[in-house]
């Protein structure tokens, strides 16, 4: 007695939109399979190029229709004013042989520049706790920053110039900003 299941069939409806260092997934009908397990989002770098499984895996996970990808098969955050080729399949409670992979379609990631950010639009109130974290925090300028009370602080030393670390226990947050000595 042999049993076969058939992957999920390959997803013709989907679309692929930028965003900063990141590209957003969407694919809002679910294919009609009964054990389906989840999506394979599979991508690489420059256009008209042709990703492969399983080596260029950005995403492998639950079934969603919205996915957001920032990181590239070696786990890596993706590059602005990149242009990226990608494809999509679904995968089933059998596994990932004979996947049947999207036509593909490309995305460019984009990088926020100081002037998309409008005055005084980032706020203590739209930041929930412990939500950034200091390794996401790189090349800050002490004169960019404005804030309330500060505790915690300690001054250090590096080869660049002074190095100013702030802790705060509260948020559990850490900044770390490169001041240069005038």
């Amino acid at each position: 007695m042999s049993v076969t299941n058939p992957a999920p069939a390959q997803i013709t409806s989907w679309s692929v939109e930028s965003g900063i260092r990141s590209f957003t997934v969407s694919i809002p009908t679910r294919p009609a399979d009964n054990d389906l397990a989840g999506i394979i989002v599979i991508a690489k770098a420059g256009s008209g190029e042709t990703p492969v499984f399983p080596d260029d895996v950005f995403y492998r996970g639950a079934w969603s229709d919205l996915i957001v990808v920032n990181t590239d098969a070696e786990n890596n955050i993706l590059l602005p004013n990149q242009i990226y080729t990608v494809k999509v399949a679904a995968f089933d409670e059998f596994g990932t042989d004979s996947l049947a992979f999207s036509d593909p379609l490309e995305t460019v990631t984009f990088q926020l520049v100081e002037d998309d950010i409008q005055d005084e639009s980032i706020t203590n109130s739209k930041i929930p706790d412990n939500e950034i974290q200091s390794a996401k925090i790189s090349g800050l300028v002490a004169d960019k920053i404005t804030a309330g009370t500060i505790t915690g602080s300690t001054l250090q030393t590096a080869s660049s110039g002074q190095r100013f670390v702030v802790s705060t226990t509260e948020a559990r947050l850490i900044f770390m900003m490169m001041m240069k000595i005038y």
